[in-house]
């Protein structure tokens, strides 16, 4: 989510009809900070940093992460998601 000067940047889903914040699907070995940065310039053609709203803390032995607003879980075909169910029985 992009909010400056007290204004969000939307982008109309092609498939939805729908305005929403620009967002995707992670590829492997993606971390999610990293595929928000990567889906929303793809989607707007502007480059982003994530950022976590609260803090973030730098040190010379650990990293954090920004932590998402939301995380949207789905699956994009019913085969995908009935072959995640037997995967995890």
């Amino acid at each position: 989510m992009l909010i400056e000067n007290e204004k969000i940047l939307l982008i109309k889903h092609r498939k939805l009809k729908m305005w929403l914040c620009p967002g995707g699907h992670l590829e492997e070995e993606e971390l999610p900070h990293q595929a928000a940065e990567r889906e929303f310039f793809e989607e707007t053609g502007v480059k982003v940093k994530a950022i976590d709203y609260l803090f973030q803390v730098e040190t010379d032995r650990t990293q954090y992460l920004p932590n998402p607003i939301e995380t949207n879980l789905h699956w994009v075909s019913q085969a995908n998601y009935e072959k995640r169910l037997q995967s995890n029985r």
